[in-house]
């Protein structure tokens, strides 16, 4: 994909680095979640127990649920963004996301029951 030189310009590089680190978060959020590192017996060294405590007070106090909201504040100023830059055209752009998405969450479900591309693809026509 190349992007204009006016396209560049106009990029607010902080919206870029604070969705990067939302879904830095996410990713993180995911990984405690998927290897369940609560379920595991506490180590008795007292230096692994006090770790565990306290990656579970930054997966609590800083990544349950408030990484998925500012990713999600963050996608939408992008979407009002691209609405403002193409003016006449964004319902065109909006029909074609939407038909790439539709493809996408077909494929998905050939492989895989979550139905997670659909649910994006009806939240936004809805």
């Amino acid at each position: 994909m190349q992007h204009s030189k006016a396209n560049i310009i106009n990029r607010i590089e902080a919206i870029d680095a604070l969705r990067g680190f939302a879904l830095l978060a996410i990713t993180f959020r995911h990984f405690l979640t998927r290897y369940n590192y609560d379920i595991f017996i506490y180590s008795s060294n007292n230096t692994v127990a006090k770790a565990d405590k306290l990656v579970e007070f930054i997966d609590f106090h800083l990544f349950y649920g408030k990484a998925y909201a500012i990713f999600a504040l963050l996608f939408g100023f992008s979407l009002f963004l691209q609405q403002k830059s193409k003016a006449g055209h964004f319902k065109r752009y909006m029909i074609a996301r939407l038909l790439v998405l539709l493809l996408l969450a077909c494929i998905n479900s050939i492989f895989f029951l979550a139905a997670i591309f659909w649910a994006y693809m009806q939240s936004l026509v809805f």
